[in-house]
């Protein structure tokens, strides 16, 4: 009897104790470095990877929306804290400051177009202009917090949708 409670307590601890993972991207003087929980990825081993090439099932602008809104409307959304930190100039003052301008209106859109399949908590971006060097650097870090029953909601849920969408167009041939 001691020994179910335990188990019981330890899975139910699994299930929902949350996981931080953390991501970085830095692009400094034309080197991307990936780092995934403060550990570099070497970024040839990604590229060398042949991929398999695989039938993918053609779906219809409707299906790739339907899809999009159950992602839009689960309540058991992975937490998102995104920062944005870097420097960049144009060798142009008029046209750095421009970019400068467009990149301000950066903030919403990311919120909103992330905020789809994450529960967004912050989105900082701070993007210095150098208006007399032509420069790009950027530092993107970002913390997922997500623990196991949000994953196996996620997957159930689009489980169901793609056994929807595949039960609504079975006479339907995309070729």
């Amino acid at each position: 009897m001691l020994k179910t409670i335990l188990i019981f307590i330890i899975i139910f601890t699994v299930l929902l104790f949350p996981i931080k993972i953390k991501l970085s991207l830095k692009y400094i003087n034309n080197k991307l470095k990936i780092y995934f929980n403060s550990k570099e990825i070497s970024i040839e081993k990604l590229t060398k990877k042949k991929a398999k090439k695989r039938q993918i099932k053609k779906f219809s602008l409707n299906d790739y929306f339907f899809i999009l809104n159950r992602l839009q409307n689960n309540k058991f959304k992975p937490k998102l804290i995104l920062k944005i930190y870097g420097d960049f100039g144009l060798n142009d003052a008029a046209l750095t400051a421009l970019t400068y301008g467009y990149l301000g209106c950066l903030n919403p859109i990311l919120y909103n177009l992330l905020n789809y399949i994450l529960n967004v908590k912050s989105i900082e971006i701070k993007l210095k202009p150098k208006f007399s060097e032509r420069i790009f650097n950027v530092t993107i870090k970002c913390i997922i917090i997500i623990n196991l029953a949000n994953i196996i909601y996620v997957t159930l849920l689009l489980l169901r949708t793609y056994l929807h969408i595949k039960k609504n167009h079975k006479s339907i041939n995309y070729d």
